[in-house]
């Protein structure tokens, strides 16, 4: 009954609770085999208020990475339709639904195109099972390892992985071994919040593969990393002339002529920055505030009388408290 009266109220006064978006992916389904390299993707995207942006990432073991986007205008319901190439062997697919609050859906698809000269592995291959982190499990953290066991009636010969995300490029390895019919094996993936995926493979003395794959939620609400600093301009070490590079010199400093640029890249890859300040021997010159936002640049034109050794300094905090800072000097000689 009460239930019933939320709902009435809701409805009536046009207030709603805000859940993400649910996103289906009908085409290609999880774990399923094509034999055609034109692979139809299908998405279906449902949200109760509107969602305002779609994308879709898409790669593969044997392919370099891909994504479109595109703005909606508060469709309650999407749909998605296309073609795209696959590559033989592994091949994945993620979809993304943003509403107007920020809040999101997500849906992540793992299939395997077919050819004569890549079959499906089949008979009796190495059992593969990856043992942590578990399939479909919560991660709170981007340090994170992951573990499998191989075992088989042959003896293995080569372990391989491979990994990947929603906003994280793949990558991945392999290794030769002596053989024995069972080998354990670790290896760190680089992760990124959402959706991230990872295989592990076994081959036996025979030619014959097993593998196993999880997907795995990276939840940043437990953010404890500060933002990355890059200092890009002017670099350490150099001579710098009217904002050119004229050669090295034996420092630890640069030695700056004239007038030039200051640039530093800022990440936060929780995707929670908050606010970027800019320093010039400890006087604040330069501050920019973000809605949880990921990366950005901060560019400072010198426009004053400088002459001798000073400071830049860049201070990044995230929405946690979480703060990272850089500095490096510049024996400047500018005359504005």
């Amino acid at each position: 009954m009460l239930l019933i009266l939320i709902f009435f109220v809701s409805s009536s006064y046009g207030i709603f609770l805000d859940f993400p978006p649910k996103v289906e992916i009908l085409n290609p389904v999880n774990n399923s085999i094509i034999h055609n390299k034109y692979a139809n993707f299908s998405v279906k995207c449902i949200d109760s208020v509107g969602m305002v942006s779609f994308s879709l990432d898409y790669g593969g073991e044997n392919s370099a990475s891909g994504a479109m986007g595109m703005g909606l205008g508060k469709n309650k319901i999407f749909f998605y339709n296309a073609t795209h190439i696959a590559a033989p062997g592994y091949n994945w697919v993620i979809a993304t639904a943003y509403d107007e609050s920020y809040n999101y859906g997500q849906n992540i698809s793992i299939y395997y195109y077919e050819t004569p000269e890549k079959p499906y592995p089949k008979g009796e291959a190495p059992i593969v099972k990856i043992l942590s982190p578990k399939n479909g499990s919560i991660v709170y953290s981007r340090n994170i390892n992951i573990s499998a066991k191989c075992a088989g009636s042959n003896n293995i010969v080569m372990v391989e992985y491979a990994y990947g995300g929603k906003n994280v490029g793949g990558g991945g390895g392999h290794s030769v071994y002596n053989h024995s019919p069972v080998y354990y094996f670790n290896f760190t993936p680089h992760i990124s919040p959402g959706y991230n995926w990872a295989y592990a493979f076994a081959y036996d003395e025979n030619g014959s593969m097993g593998y196993d794959v999880v997907v795995y939620y990276y939840n940043t609400s437990k953010d404890k990393y500060p933002p990355e600093i890059e200092i890009w301009w002017p670099p350490s070490g150099k001579l710098i002339m009217m904002n050119r590079e004229i050669c090295n010199i034996p420092y630890n400093f640069s030695i700056v002529l004239f007038q030039f640029k200051f640039l530093a890249l800022v990440e936060d890859l929780e995707e929670h920055l908050q606010k970027i300040q800019l320093y010039l021997d400890n006087n604040q010159i330069s501050e920019r505030y973000y809605n949880n936002g990921k990366f950005d640049g901060i560019y400072w034109n010198c426009d004053r009388i400088l002459l001798g050794m000073h400071q830049m300094k860049i201070t990044a905090m995230d929405s946690f408290g979480n703060t990272a800072t850089k500095q490096v000097k510049y024996f400047i000689v500018n005359f504005a």
